[in-house]
């Protein structure tokens, strides 16, 4: 009989969504993420860490960089202004971290280009040069960092600084594992926890397609992410509804 209510309870725990083991109030709406294409059918490299890359670049497709907007707003600010100097990190110039040039070179690297141009990410200064690690494990920290630097601006290089305005805009939360853990490696779970908060903050930082470079500041605050990109959605969905009424 023991053996039997043990194996029972096991099974309960083992069926329990992982974001409700990594936050017991929250619920996570994984398919809103997928909706808006922030993150890939297939998931996280890894079951318990997100790497710094998934990290950015999700944050990055949820203030509204597109695809097209990540490889040709790249490629504008090199033509019009010259290679931006954050482009450093990249270089693979032996004196930083490597990068895997075989990874990268099949993925999108122009989301960490324009996060660095516009102070949403900044890397590592080596010799002078800046740096990213693409592939180590993002920390608590560094995921509320790229965050607050999306929601409140540049010159908020502090990542000390920048945990202590999460927790105050309410994107780390006193009940959450990593509250007092902020140079712990965040589970896939609790970033998509962090993210969904980040959703539903005021937007600042975006892109558009229709806007000058892409790149605007919202100083108005007058829509969240989340309103945000469910108005994108809809503009398209209109799009292709006009369309094809015009060839009827």
């Amino acid at each position: 009989m023991k053996k039997t209510c043990l194996l029972l309870l096991l099974v309960l725990f083992i069926n329990i969504p992982v974001s409700s083991i990594a936050n017991s109030n929250e619920t996570v709406n994984t398919e809103l993420f997928y909706k808006y294409k922030l993150i890939d059918m297939e998931g996280f490299e890894n079951n318990d860490t997100v790497t710094r890359y998934e990290c950015l670049v999700t944050i990055m497709k949820a203030i509204g960089v597109t695809e097209d907007i990540a490889i040709g707003g790249s490629g504008i600010l090199a033509s019009c202004f010259g290679e931006p100097s954050e482009r450093a990190f990249f270089d693979g110039d032996g004196i930083g971290p490597g990068v895997d040039f075989v990874k990268y070179s099949y993925k999108i690297t122009g989301y960490i280009d324009l996060a660095f141009y516009y102070y949403i990410a900044e890397g590592e200064f080596i010799g002078n040069r800046r740096y990213f690690y693409f592939d180590r494990p993002v920390t608590a920290k560094e995921a509320a960092a790229f965050m607050v630097r999306c929601l409140k601006g540049k010159d908020l290089g502090d990542l000390n600084k920048t945990f202590e305005i999460a927790k105050e805009m309410g994107l780390i939360k006193e009940e959450d594992v990593f509250y007092t853990n902020g140079d712990d490696f965040i589970t896939p779970d609790y970033f998509l926890i962090m993210l969904q908060r980040f959703l539903n903050q005021p937007r600042y930082k975006y892109f558009d397609e229709d806007l000058y470079l892409h790149y605007g500041i919202d100083s108005e605050r007058s829509m969240t992410y989340l309103q945000y990109l469910q108005s994108k959605q809809e503009n398209t969905d209109n799009s292709i509804n006009g369309d094809d009424s015009n060839n009827e």
